[in-house]
């Protein structure tokens, strides 16, 4: 293969921050043994699976320090299932970690734009949740409201 195929197959044909270019300058880069007489690459069926490895582990969120280790395991050929499942059970933690403050974030947003009474005030019970200021809590559900939780007394 050569030109602008394999990274087209691969999906790394897009230059934006999310390709892990110092991957492919690791110790084993992916430089195709020659060139076409054009001066295009010529890239061989294992440059093309490395790239696909590449682009699948950072579709699952993997770090770039991660897959590295994991090509590391698989160009020494003598890794274990148990290793590269260690791996991935760490960064199954990553991920339902970083889950368990995204839900978090979630109801602190949804619970503030619920306060905020969006007229034509200065006062924005959002701004002041930003600012840490407290925020009267909202009646439950089915209790009478007054006209603004908001309005400052005084």
């Amino acid at each position: 293969m050569s030109g602008s195929e394999p990274p087209k197959l691969t999906g790394l044909d897009q230059v934006n921050e999310d390709v892990p270019r110092p991957l492919l300058r690791e110790d084993r880069p992916l430089r195709p043994p020659g060139r076409t007489a054009g001066g295009h690459r010529v890239y061989g069926l294992e440059a093309v699976r490395r790239l696909a490895f590449i682009r699948r582990a950072r579709e699952l969120g993997f770090t770039l320090e991660q897959i590295r280790t994991l090509l590391r395991l698989v160009d020494g050929g003598h890794y274990t299932c148990a290793q590269v499942r260690a791996i991935a059970l760490e960064h199954l933690d990553d991920i339902r970690r970083k889950a368990a403050d995204l839900c978090s974030i979630e109801r602190s947003l949804a619970d503030m734009a619920a306060r905020c009474v969006g007229g034509r005030v200065p006062r924005c019970a959002v701004i002041d949740a930003l600012f840490g200021k407290e925020v009267p809590q909202l009646p439950r559900r089915g209790a009478r409201r007054s006209r603004s939780v908001f309005s400052e007394k005084g």
